[in-house]
This record gives structure tokens, C-alpha cells and sequence, in this order.
């Protein structure tokens, strides 16, 4: 998932499923996606499916420079809500647990 929101993923093989692999195997990268807005949500997932800034560029009638931009503010916005889900959970670990009788 680290790999996902760092934009790691190799976009030269189409034939290269490891983007579809990951986001099935971890629910909370489709959750991190579905609280991006609407245009960063596409373009991240576009990108994870392995097309390039310059496809997705075509396919929503934006430049590759705002693709981009947007793809850098999608990532930035996803380790900022994987960061807050980690704070939260650590939070609830070191809660004091209530005794119930």
C-alpha cells in the first residue's frame, strides 16, 4: 500500500496486474481512494491501473501537467489520511480499557 500512495507503481508493462493485486488485497487503499475528491480519485485510479499522466491526460481532456498535479495531491492527501487512520488506531490502543462487572 506504501508503494500506492508513494506512486511506485511501473506504468511500461500494461500487462502487469501487480496495481489491480494490490488494491484487491488491501481494502484500505480503495478506502483511501474513495476520500480523495472526484478528480484525484480518477486520476489515482487510472494511475494504479498503469496508465500514464499523457493517457489520462487524454481520456479526461486535461493537460499531463495537471494530471500530474493532481496525482501528487491525490498522494500527498492519502499518506495525510493513512497517517490520521494510524494516529487514531494507536489512540485506541493506548486507551485505558474499562472494566465492566
Amino acid at each position: 500500500m506504501k508503494a500506492a500512495i508513494a506512486g511506485c507503481w511501473s506504468t511500461t508493462d500494461r500487462a502487469d496486474d501487480r496495481p489491480r493485486a494490490v488494491v484487491e488485497e488491501q481494502p484500505l487503499v480503495v478506502e483511501l481512494l474513495r476520500q480523495l475528491p472526484d478528480v484525484q480519485r480518477v486520476v489515482m485510479a487510472w494511475s494504479l491501473d498503469g496508465f500514464d499522466p499523457a493517457a489520462i491526460a487524454a481520456m479526461t481532456g486535461s493537460t499531463p501537467t495537471t494530471v500530474r498535479s493532481n496525482l501528487r495531491h491525490a498522494r500527498e492527501r492519502m499518506k495525510q489520511l493513512r497517517a490520521a487512520q494510524d494516529a487514531e488506531q494507536t489512540l485506541d490502543t493506548t486507551k485505558p480499557r474499562r472494566r465492566t462487572r
